[in-house]
């Protein structure tokens, strides 16, 4: 059985599919299973998926026979994943408009889950790629800020979320609950322990958070143990206010995560 599995869920989305198979494919970590789970594409995306196939034996594709995105979101996808399709001790989730950046996210994850039985999930800082080219870096008068990554064309980074390294269960869940809208983290570059995500009950049920289950995901199996954050930038995702993200407010987003927790 692989250490790590790997989903990516897509949707009419076959050019960023490949960007984000592509950020999985350079890892220098190959004990993993990658599964593509195409919730009804209309376009080529099959046509790639079977010829990925054809080439890494690693790679699982599963196409639905009815899309359910647009009635559960990707939440639902992500649930079935961690009940039935998933077989590695570890599980990380790459929506298939975001990539990973370094080339180690992986190997350095699982290390850090070897080091330390507590920590339940690894989580890594986030890059966010504007459309414009970016003037002046906004300075945040907080804890965290902007810095600008010069390997990604109009990206800024996200420095000091969380402290970097190893978080106790009890700081991580308060953090969380001091500034929830701010750290309301990308999991795209989180790797989550199997066994203490089923032990929480984190997606038991389809009842819970509509769309995003960002909360959901970190805040239910911080319950379990302790976190690692490595606040160097990890993955790249792009803004877009059209996006579910920008359609509602963070407060509704986190009411609705609380809820599927409770």
């Amino acid at each position: 059985m692989p250490e790590v599995s790997v989903l990516i869920a897509t949707y009419r989305r076959r050019a960023l599919l490949q960007r984000a198979l592509d950020s999985v494919f350079k890892q220098d970590f190959s004990d993993y299973e990658l599964v593509v789970v195409d919730d009804c594409s209309p376009d080529d995306t099959p046509d790639l998926m079977h010829e990925m196939q054809s080439l890494d034996p690693r790679i699982r594709y599963i196409r639905l026979e009815k899309n359910i995105g647009s009635k559960y979101g990707d939440r639902e996808i992500l649930r079935r994943f961690a009940a039935y399709w998933a077989r590695g001790n570890y599980f990380i989730y790459l929506c298939d408009d975001d990539y990973w950046l370094p080339k180690d996210l992986l190997s350095r994850s699982v290390e850090i889950m070897r080091k330390h039985p507590s920590v339940v999930q690894v989580m890594g800082a986030q890059v966010q790629v504007y459309p414009d080219a970016i003037g002046t870096v906004p300075f945040i008068r907080e804890y965290w800020h902007y810095e600008e990554e010069p390997s990604v064309s109009n990206g800024l980074a996200m420095v000091g979320i969380f402290p970097d390294g190893l978080i106790r269960r009890n700081d991580f869940l308060e953090l969380q609950a001091l500034d929830p809208v701010t750290r309301n983290v990308l999991t795209g570059a989180s790797l989550f322990r199997k066994s203490a995500f089923a032990r929480a009950g984190v997606l038991a049920t389809r009842k819970g958070a509509q769309w995003q289950a960002g909360y959901e995901l970190t805040t239910g199996i911080a319950t379990q143990g302790d976190t690692y954050y490595f606040d160097h930038p990890s993955i790249v995702s792009n803004v877009d206010i059209e996006s579910a993200s920008f359609r509602g407010t963070q407060l509704s987003h986190l009411m609705d995560c609380l809820k599927s927790i409770n």
